[in-house]
């Protein structure tokens, strides 16, 4: 459980530390999703977790679910999920 934690804080620190194109600096704004969870074409079972559970987290907070893509959106926040090898 600590290794998830400890995965899913490094997920989320990434996450804001991203330069960011889009105008919204909001995941979730008016009820709509404002951002995507990226996950690489080649993301581990491991990295599909990680997006799937940052997803449920994100989706139990604001009631909005996050599409999980393989490549960021232009205008919408990306959320990227994945190692060096995604």
């Amino acid at each position: 459980m600590r290794r998830f934690f400890v995965a899913f804080t490094a997920c989320l620190v990434e996450a804001a530390s991203i330069g960011v194109a889009a105008e919204s600096p909001f995941l979730v704004y008016g009820g709509k999703a404002q951002a995507v969870i990226v996950l690489g074409e080649n993301g581990s079972p491991f990295y599909r977790f990680l997006a799937d559970e940052l997803n449920r987290y994100i989706s139990a907070i604001t009631g909005v679910s996050l599409e999980i893509a393989t490549a960021p959106q232009a205008d919408k926040l990306s959320i990227l999920v994945g190692g060096p090898e995604v």
